[in-house]
């Protein structure tokens, strides 16, 4: 089940029974959960009606889940973060998803609604995952694709009388990442930002928002292509004053060769951009941004210092050099394939 499907079964009036929720998008996750709440506890009983529970065992979930609402028709029994969906270890994990597994098969009430809220991805390999697949509801939030982000951005300032330029919303994604939970915060600054002005462009998000470390990486890489290594250098003393780590910021730099060798790769292959797109599966803002990025580089020039890039990771963390002097060194290999 989509999140969509979860949202227009809210509307037509929910079911009882057992849903998983996991997925990157905390923002909808979190929208969803309070819809649900809204739909199913009725104002004033809240408290006799709902139960949270953080990692309980398969006896006090179904027990739970089998008593009966107050002066309500449903209630709504919450699991948080159980170690039977997550990487963790559980404790009796096999016996516990047989009974919760035996719990369903047999029908879980229709008077309550069980939610096993997950954040982030749930763990497709658990054993209780499988089960309620199999039996249930697993509700997947994904995060929104740009068409859906620009809709959803375009509805949050409709209440403000303004809208925001399409250019001004790629520059925003790219900056401010797809988390919903960010660019709320985001496109109500930008509001605010522009004052009395109607809409919002591209010039001002560059001007009020903050870029994030893996866009920070991005225009760096693109300073030093460009030959303005001073420029380069600030943002890279910029990020390390912001508090990122040296480790850290050599691992986008080895994420953002390998993605350029994969472009630069496929444009050698003579595909077009979109074609790119799809295979690198990027969004068109980037996609357009690197496709610029690798246009005077070789892809063995760019593999050469990937590869370089991945040595120079494991000698960190093996302790063969330091962190800040294998950074200084990614600069110097990124300078000298540029020029």
């Amino acid at each position: 089940m989509t999140w969509q499907e979860l949202f227009n079964e809210i509307k037509t009036g929910i079911r009882g029974g057992v849903y998983l929720f996991h997925g990157p998008e905390e923002f909808i996750k979190k929208s969803a959960l309070e819809k649900i709440r809204e739909a199913v506890l009725p104002a004033g009983l809240e408290i006799l009606n709902e139960s949270v529970m953080d990692a309980p065992g398969a006896r006090q979930i179904i027990e739970g889940a089998e008593t009966l609402p107050v002066m309500s028709e449903k209630r709504l029994v919450l699991i948080k973060d159980t170690p039977l969906l997550t990487s963790a270890k559980a404790k009796d994990e096999q016996e516990e998803c047989e009974k919760i597994e035996k719990w369903l098969v047999s029908g879980a009430p229709d008077t309550s609604v069980t939610i096993f809220y997950t954040r982030g991805e749930a763990d497709k390999r658990k054993k209780l995952y499988k089960i309620i697949e199999k039996h249930a509801n697993v509700v997947s939030f994904q995060h929104l694709t740009d068409p859906e982000i620009g809709k959803w951005i375009q509805s949050r300032l409709k209440p403000k009388k303004k809208t925001m330029r399409p250019e001004a919303i790629h520059t925003l994604l790219f900056y401010a990442g797809r988390d919903l939970t960010r660019l709320q915060g985001e496109v109500d600054k930008l509001a605010a930002f522009v004052g009395d002005k109607p809409a919002i462009e591209d010039t001002d998000v560059k001007a009020a928002v903050t870029p994030s470390a893996e866009s920070n990486v991005f225009l760096m890489i693109d300073s030093i292509i460009a030959g303005k290594s001073k420029q380069a250098y600030e943002i890279l003393n910029a990020m390390l004053d912001a508090g990122e780590g040296a480790v850290g910021l050599i691992a986008m730099f080895i994420r953002q060769l390998r993605l350029m060798t994969h472009v630069r790769l496929l444009r050698d292959e003579k595909l077009s951009l979109p074609e790119i797109e799809r295979q690198a599966k990027l969004t068109r803002f980037v996609a357009q941004k690197v496709y610029g990025q690798v246009e005077k580089l070789s892809a063995q020039q760019l593999e050469k210092s990937y590869r370089a890039g991945v040595q120079m990771d494991f000698d960190v963390k093996s302790g063969k050099i330091r962190d800040r002097a294998a950074l200084d060194q990614m600069m110097l290999a990124l300078f000298e394939i540029s020029h």
